[in-house]
């Protein structure tokens, strides 16, 4: 079970289809028409939790370790990865594909952002596992 990260335009899409296709997963995306709102996209997310076999690729913007920590715990993702991308990259890659509300998107990059940094502390020796970056932006940790 792996929870993809990352800001809006971060490539949180293609990356859980790249790992879904790589590992034989299936992609939980809120943005999926099945989805008829938050509350329903919690409710899948709870019964992947509670069956046993599942594997899956969950997407979730989740900014801050409380918001990654919640979504791991409504999903029982068993890895993490979050995509650090760029913000101006985001911006671009969000102008470019033109769809939704563009504007809503930006303001969510830049909120984004702005809670990561807020959130960060500094990893040190104390037992505190610091993430270990991965190929193309990735920061992985097993949760």
């Amino acid at each position: 079970m792996v929870l993809v990260c990352g800001p809006p335009g971060a490539g949180k899409t293609t990356r859980a289809h790249e790992l879904a296709e790589a590992e034989g997963l299936v992609v939980y995306d809120w943005d999926d028409p099945q989805w008829s709102g938050e509350d329903h996209f919690r409710r899948g997310l709870r019964a992947l939790r509670s069956d046993p076999g599942a594997r899956a690729v969950v997407i979730r913007c989740a900014a801050t370790r409380a918001r990654r920590a919640e979504a791991v715990a409504m999903c029982g993702a068993t890895e993490v990865e979050v995509l650090v991308v760029d913000p101006e990259v985001c911006v671009d890659r969000i102008v470019k594909r033109g769809r939704g509300d563009v504007r809503k998107a930006i303001r969510g990059v830049r909120t984004w952002f702005a809670e990561e940094q807020a959130d960060r502390v500094p990893y040190s020796s104390s037992g505190v596992p610091a993430p270990v970056k991965g190929r193309g932006g990735v920061w992985s940790r097993a949760w």
